[in-house]
């Protein structure tokens, strides 16, 4: 899978400064979903969250997909 954008976000928080989350998996969807809610319920407005998958195997990449909604940005290929 290329990179992907899933969205830019529209009312950023122009006082604060732009926090960049990354997260790298491979074959974890056992954590990954647990990852995204921590990410998504912090309570710092300005947060773009990056997730590198190293080109998961074990169904990672379609629970990613169900939460494109609140990653910025998903590269997804193999090491």
């Amino acid at each position: 899978m290329p990179i992907m954008k899933y969205h830019e976000k529209e009312s950023r928080v122009k006082k604060q400064p732009l926090i960049s989350v990354l997260t790298a998996v491979y074959n974890n969807a056992s954590i990954i979903e647990d990852t995204i809610t921590a990410v998504q319920s912090q309570s710092y407005q300005n947060i773009e969250h990056v997730v590198v998958d190293g080109g998961s195997t074990d169904g990672t990449k379609d629970i990613l997909k169900r939460h494109k909604s609140s990653i910025d940005i998903c590269i997804s290929e193999p090491d």
